[in-house]
Formats: C-alpha cells, sequence, structure tokens
C-alpha cells in the first residue's frame, strides 16, 4: 500500500509540473514569504495574503527529499507541501475558465533559512481535471474538476 501512495506522489508531481510549465509561460506564478516578521526580508505580498484568505484545499500532500534540492522553482529545501484547490480571491488576469467553474491552483509552502516561503500557481482546466481523475476517489461524471473536487489521502514521501 505503501508503494503505490509514494507512486501517486510522483505521478502527481509529474503532472504538477505540467501544469507549472504551462503557468509560467502564461505568468500566473506568485511568489512570496507567508508570514510577517522582523526576520524575513520581504513582507508577503498583498495578493499573496488575499489569495491564501479564500484558498481552500482539497488534496495537500508532504514531499521530503534526503538532501536539498528544488521543486516546482522553489528555493532549495528539502520538503515541500504542496496543496491543490481552488481560491475566490486569485489574480483576475489568471481567470479563464472555460466551464466557469471554480479554477484549480497549486501551492507550494516550503521553509529557507528561516522563512516560510510560498509559490502559487495555476493549474490549467485540463490538467486540473486530468488531476482530479487520477487522484480523487469520487466519480467527476464527464465533468469539470470542481463538481468532483474531494479531499484525497496525503501521504509523506522520502525519496
Amino acid at each position: 500500500m505503501l508503494l503505490e501512495k509514494e507512486s501517486h506522489v510522483l505521478e502527481k508531481l509529474k503532472l504538477l509540473s505540467v501544469a507549472l510549465d504551462y503557468a509560467e509561460m502564461k505568468g500566473q506564478i506568485l511568489d512570496s514569504n507567508l508570514y510577517h516578521g522582523s526576520t524575513y526580508n520581504c513582507p508577503p505580498k498583498k495578493e499573496v495574503i488575499e489569495f491564501m484568505e479564500t484558498f481552500h484545499a482539497l488534496d495537500a500532500f508532504v514531499y521530503g527529499a534526503c538532501t536539498e534540492d528544488s521543486l516546482f522553482g522553489c528555493d532549495v529545501a528539502n520538503h515541500w507541501t504542496i496543496q491543490v484547490g481552488y481560491s475566490g480571491s486569485a489574480p483576475d488576469e489568471w481567470w479563464e475558465s472555460a466551464s466557469g467553474y471554480y479554477e484549480a491552483y497549486a501551492v507550494v509552502t516550503y521553509n529557507r533559512k528561516g522563512e516560510r516561503r510560498v509559490r502559487i500557481f495555476k493549474i490549467c482546466e485540463p490538467i486540473a481535471t486530468v488531476y482530479a481523475r487520477l487522484f480523487f476517489y469520487t466519480k467527476l461524471h464527464g465533468e469539470s474538476f470542481a463538481k468532483g473536487f474531494t479531499s484525497s489521502d496525503g501521504i509523506v514521501t522520502e525519496v
């Protein structure tokens, strides 16, 4: 059972990597500190705070590596929390849903030298629908991801 869950995490990472490539082409990425604090080099960006205030995680998992590495273009770290869900406060220029349903986003948080960092990127609707069909335990009946998005089992992996 554990190997099956580890396999799902690696498949999720591959699919989200494709989503990140598309988001980079479209300029649909936000990077920021997640919290205010005197030890942080810069405060959180307003659009990140607004996004997170209405973000609903529907799938979450932790990915860990034995050595420091980069994941999804984030700074170097060795553990990342990846959440997939939707937000009612995404930047207006990111909106392009053909179905009219909520759009999907990935929120990747990690700790870098004492700073809690976040990278948010949009998951285009076709990739979000594939993600939901592969990893969520409800049937979508051919509809967009938002109609059938429910929580899946998150796991911690060591690769």
